[in-house]
């Protein structure tokens, strides 16, 4: 959602607070992106902590995510995690 928006022109910023997190986060995220196009982001994402936290998600949750995000209009990241009003 955050990379559509920055397509669209809208400003880092902006995009951080539609996505609920920080303008830093925006362009760390879109630095990523140049990097490595979306399987950077993802490796980063999801996969770049896993010695910490787990084994990130399976394929049952990841389709349970998708089908979620599909099914839903959230506004932000914190929505869609449960923290957003």
């Amino acid at each position: 959602m955050a990379l559509y928006l920055l397509c669209k022109g809208r400003k880092a910023e902006v995009v951080g607070e539609i996505a609920g997190v920080c303008r830093r986060t925006i362009q760390r995220w879109l630095k990523w992106y140049r990097e490595g196009g979306l399987r950077e982001m993802e490796r980063r994402l999801v996969g770049g902590y896993r010695g910490r936290h787990g084994e990130g998600l399976d394929a049952q949750q990841r389709e349970c995510l998708l089908r979620e995000l599909r099914e839903r209009d959230f506004r932000t990241i914190g929505e869609a995690v449960g923290r957003g009003t």
